[in-house]
């Protein structure tokens, strides 16, 4: 069974000011157009991130900017971030990779600020969120949660830099280190999973 859900109308903007449209001057955006100049991905998030009967505001300038404002690039900052502690955490500790089994047998009860109590809460809703989301036919609700998933891993890397309890990396320590990545791989394999399911990179 096909089941239709027309969207609203879509408002294009070029850096806030309105792109004007016609259909009697025959002058209008094509879909291929918006994919041609902001990229399948950008286009996809944007179109996906509403409830099919909110209006959507797309401005070209602010879906294609690197900055915190852009919500798809909050997203993959995001799992980047996270990626580049990774990284670093093979090269502080000299090792290839970080295999899972060392991060599901690790010892976890370092994990003990609110913040990070509070990401594992909202991580742990995930597999309900994709089912809900599949149930109501509404797509919207996927990104809706990585944002949100993605603004807690990001204020508590703003804590980090003030609180060194709640530094990923622990110099002197590899089980508190390993501890903190496996709360961090949880947010990576969510946030990696999400996008998949919208189909973005």
């Amino acid at each position: 069974n096909i089941e239709i859900r027309l969207y609203q109308l879509v408002n294009f903007l070029e850096n806030g000011s309105p792109v004007r449209m016609s259909k009697r001057k025959g002058h209008f955006i094509t879909l291929k157009e918006v994919v041609d100049r902001v990229g399948k991905d950008v286009t996809r998030y944007m179109m996906i991130s509403r409830h099919h009967d909110v209006m959507i505001d797309f401005d070209f300038v602010k879906a294609v900017e690197f900055s915190m404002d852009n919500p798809l690039f909050y997203i993959q900052y995001a799992h980047a971030r996270i990626c580049s502690v990774f990284k670093y955490y093979k090269e502080i500790f000299n090792v290839n990779d970080v295999s899972y089994k060392d991060l599901l047998q690790v010892d976890k009860s370092s994990i003990l600020d609110e913040a990070e109590i509070n990401l594992l809460k909202q991580l742990s809703f995930w597999p309900e969120q994709v089912k809900s989301t599949a149930l109501a036919v509404e797509p919207h609700r996927i990104p809706i949660y990585l944002r949100e998933i993605a603004s807690q891993f990001h204020s508590l890397w703003s804590k980090g830099k003030a609180e060194e309890q709640l530094r990923f990396i622990n110099k002197n320590d590899k089980e508190k280190t390993l501890a903190k990545l496996s709360l961090l791989k949880a947010i990576q394999v969510v946030l990696s999973d999400g996008l998949k399911i919208l189909g973005i990179t």
